[in-house]
This record gives C-alpha cells, sequence and structure tokens, in this order.
C-alpha cells in the first residue's frame, strides 16, 4: 500500500487521499492540498512577476527561470527558479530599503518564447469561445447547476457575470479530471483531461461534474476539499448528475484519474 506524509501537517496518507500541487509538486492532504492552503510558495512568488498576461493563458508560469529586478535602483539578480529569485528579491527589499512595489520578477525570453509556444497549443482553434463549444455548453450547464442549487452563496450571479474561463486539454497532469488555475483575479483557465476530451453523452456528463467541481473553487478559493467534494456531491445529485458521480468514481478507483490535486 502506497503511503506518503503531508509536508504541512506529517499526517501519514494512503492512496487516493494522497495531493500533490501542482505548482510545487509537494505531497500535503485533501485539508492542505490547495496552493492557498500550504502557502505554496510558488504561487506566493509569482504574485510578484513583473508582468501577469501568462496568467490568462493557462500557462504553468512557477515553472520558468525568473530574476529580481529592482526598478528603484536598478540592482537585477542572475536568473534562477521563481522561488529563489524571489528570496532575493525579499532581501534586497530588507537590506536596501528599497519600494517592495518596485522590486519585481522578470521572466527569462526564452520561457517566455517557450510559454508562448505552449499559447499557440492552448488555442489551436481560435473561434472556440464560450458557448460555440460542447466543453463550453458543459461549463454553461455546470454554471446553471450552481447558481440554481448553491443557493446559500448570494454573489454567485455576480461573480459569473465578472468571470471569464478558457477550457482546454491539459497533458501534463495525468491523474486529474481537470485542474483549474487560480492565479488569475477574473480569468480562470481550466485544463481538462483528454480522456474527457471526446464529444460522447457519458463525458459530456463526466465534464458537467468535473466542471462544477473546479468552479467550486474558483468561488471559494479558501475552500479544500474537506468543503469542495460534499457540496459537489450534492449540487451534481440535484442537478440529476447522480451517473456521472459514479463514473468519475470508478475512473478514480481503477487509478487512472481523480480531482484536482
Amino acid at each position: 500500500m502506497m503511503t506518503k506524509i503531508c509536508a504541512i501537517c506529517s499526517k501519514t496518507l494512503v492512496w487516493p487521499e494522497i495531493f500533490n500541487c501542482y505548482y510545487c509538486q509537494k505531497t500535503y492532504c485533501d485539508e492542505h492540498s490547495q496552493p492557498e492552503n500550504h502557502q505554496c510558495p510558488k504561487v506566493m512568488s509569482a504574485k510578484h512577476i513583473e508582468q501577469d498576461y501568462l496568467r490568462r493563458k493557462g500557462v504553468n508560469i512557477t515553472s520558468g527561470r525568473y530574476m529580481a529586478v529592482c526598478k528603484q535602483c536598478g540592482y537585477q539578480t542572475e536568473y534562477t527558479d521563481i522561488e529563489e529569485a524571489n528570496e532575493q528579491r525579499i532581501n534586497h527589499i530588507k537590506s536596501n530599503g528599497c519600494d517592495g512595489n518596485s522590486v519585481k520578477l522578470r521572466e527569462h525570453e526564452d520561457d517566455k518564447k517557450a510559454d508562448k509556444e505552449f499559447e499557440k497549443l492552448v488555442n489551436q482553434d481560435p473561434s472556440r469561445v464560450e458557448g460555440e463549444d460542447w466543453m463550453y455548453q458543459c461549463l454553461s450547464e455546470a454554471k446553471s447547476i450552481i447558481k440554481r442549487y448553491h443557493t446559500d452563496y448570494d454573489a454567485l450571479k455576480a461573480f459569473f457575470d465578472n468571470t471569464t474561463y478558457e477550457l482546454y486539454i491539459q497533458n501534463d497532469n495525468e491523474s486529474a479530471y481537470a485542474y483549474i488555475n487560480l492565479l488569475g483575479s477574473s480569468h480562470f483557465p481550466i485544463g481538462v483531461h483528454p480522456a474527457l476530451s471526446k464529444d460522447t453523452p457519458e463525458n459530456q456528463r463526466n465534464l458537467v461534474v468535473v466542471l462544477i467541481h473546479e468552479l467550486l473553487h474558483a468561488i471559494h478559493q479558501d475552500w479544500g476539499h474537506d468543503k469542495i467534494n460534499p457540496l459537489e456531491d450534492q449540487l451534481a445529485n440535484l442537478g440529476c448528475y447522480f451517473d456521472a458521480l459514479v463514473n468519475l468514481r470508478n475512473l478514480a478507483i481503477s487509478g487512472k484519474m481523480r480531482f484536482c490535486s
């Protein structure tokens, strides 16, 4: 039996209750699996990137090489990983007294080019916008179910009116049905597993439930899976998607996929 230890609370974990952070790749329990619940150093560092346009494109911006750049005094470091670059940024602010808002992280030009190539893969069909693709129809259905049955959240309509979503097929996380990028403030890219990419009646219903799960993460960014999963089950059942819940459970039991890590 495979067991791991949570990097935060040292709880012994048994599959399938083992979660690896998409960004820092460390292992956590369900309670600490979301980046905000373990203060993910890569996500915390990403908040200081000089330009944030890549946050809107589904690119994992924490994986590139960065330098710390001070626009106040001209200080620059060598390129390194994002965590070390942010540590150098913090040390510079402390030792030189420069304004923290003036010291940013700058991505390596080669990594920017690689990110743009990834963007092209994600956006191969430029006409694919919300409402014009079967996956976006599933997204619309997931939103409708949440608005209809998640009645204890009064700001839902305003939330959906002021947020946008981008669906793309992800190939870099084999264990996840899908995962959502929460680094943006109003635009949320959602990567969908290739196994759910074929337009079939079963996949349509499975994807609605998966998107309910990911949308709940966007709505309740301070919630862990201990709150997300029960609500997702409740909403899926109220929306008459209980068969999809069973299908997804079977995929998890088989070891093929599970919800976002």
